[in-house]
């Protein structure tokens, strides 16, 4: 009884859920059946495996035949596995349907949880960069859950109003929400660096990058000050720059036909928004899509450049082009890495839901305050004349 509160980093937990944690990942569980009600089911299917084999055992004189038995073997595992896919799918709707009568907005949360648990499978494995600490473990279980946060902050550090996930999501004070944007872009040009040369793959692409500016205070000879992938999370004031030219997040040649260029824009979506709570996730995510494409299509085409929105949610949900996107990296890997689709498919994936995962982690905990500018500091502070004086007395001292 103690082991699920551990999970879930709370004190106690609804036993009413636990039908629900004992579905599989891909049904809205976390995979951690019930064995008394399992091992029926699992007996059933073990003596129809191995039922040829022991009639084999039983009567010498029948000769074994070991393609007959992995035929025989391979098609009640198939028949075991079907079964359980619709027991398990009714069980969801069933229980979706009773937490819907008390909370609706839950129930909805529950449902589109079905395709962001890819972090959930994934092994801790240093070299793959993908271990999670406890608290993005917590808040990651709270959001596919739709449970209360631990420890967040009654306050905002920020702005200094009542705290909750829908304000740290909404709350710009402190850059959080721009960092977390950044940090999914980047995950996602390291992935493509994986694909393509690094020279193929850069940040912040201008769309335009022969058009000149409009103002007639231009300076040509000036060079812009550009900060890469800087920009508001929800994707709406981030393709600006000095010069007033629209950009991208990610460049990527060769990404969907040779000797072009992709430009990606990415977007992180909060689906339980007042205004997304009782929407269709895909809907939500399709509106945001095709906001990217009007604003940016046409004048990728313009330039022979494809446009591409990389919209996901905060808890893990991938729009339609996103996972297009991704699909579309792990064919390439599986050619390049000699690899098994599945497997590439899986790498990509949970790199992108531990990124999101992480991004989400830091907007709710992250510190908001602005740094203050301490005033009246020594001069040799701001360059490298204190260590050059240092290192050139100190030896011959």
């Amino acid at each position: 009884m103690d082991f699920l509160p551990a999970l879930f980093g709370m004190a106690e937990y609804d036993p009413g859920d636990r039908d629900l944690l004992s579905l599989p990942i891909k049904f809205g569980g976390l995979a951690l059946p019930k064995p008394t009600e399992t091992a029926d089911s699992h007996y059933t299917n073990s003596t129809t495996c191995s039922g040829y084999l022991a009639q084999c055992l039983r009567d010498q004189s029948q000769d074994f035949s070991l393609v007959r038995h992995e035929t025989e073997a391979s098609a009640a595992r198939d028949h075991h596995r079907e079964t359980n896919a619709k027991r398990h799918s009714l069980r969801f709707l069933e229980i979706l349907h009773r937490i819907g009568v008390t909370d609706k907005v839950r129930a909805e949360t529950i449902k589109r949880c079905v395709s962001s648990g890819s972090w959930i499978h994934v092994l801790p494995f240093d070299a793959l960069g993908n271990q999670i600490t406890r608290s993005e473990w917590s808040v990651g279980l709270a959001l596919r859950y739709h449970l209360d946060i631990k420890d967040l902050p009654t306050l905002c550090h920020g702005c200094g109003c009542t705290n909750s996930r829908n304000h740290a999501f909404a709350c710009h004070t402190g850059g959080l929400l721009s960092h977390a944007h950044d940090d999914i872009a980047r995950e996602l040009i390291l992935i493509l660096r994986r694909v393509a040369q690094k020279t193929h793959v850069r940040p912040e692409p201008v769309i335009h990058p022969s058009h000149m500016p409009t103002d007639p205070l231009y300076d040509p000879t000036k060079k812009p000050v550009v900060t890469p992938l800087a920009g508001l999370a929800d994707g709406s004031d981030d393709d600006e720059d000095p010069e007033n030219r629209k950009r991208g997040d990610i460049a990527c040649k060769h990404l969907f036909d040779q000797g072009t260029t992709a430009i990606l824009d990415v977007r992180c979506v909060h689906l339980n928004s007042k205004s997304n709570k009782l929407k269709d996730p895909e809907k939500v995510l399709k509106s945001h899509e095709m906001e990217k494409r009007r604003k940016y299509a046409a004048e990728c085409w313009e330039e022979r450049m494809h446009f591409a929105p990389f919209v996901v949610s905060r808890c893990g949900v991938f729009g339609k082009e996103a996972t297009n996107i991704l699909r579309l990296i792990a064919k390439t890997l599986e050619v390049k890495w000699d690899l098994p689709y599945s497997r590439t498919a899986f790498f990509v994936k949970s790199r992108m839901s531990i990124a999101i995962l992480r991004s989400t982690t830091q907007i709710l905990y992250g510190e908001r305050k602005p740094m203050k500018v301490v005033h009246g500091q020594p001069a040799f502070f701001h360059d490298n004349s204190a260590l050059l004086g240092y290192w050139s007395t100190s030896r011959w001292s």
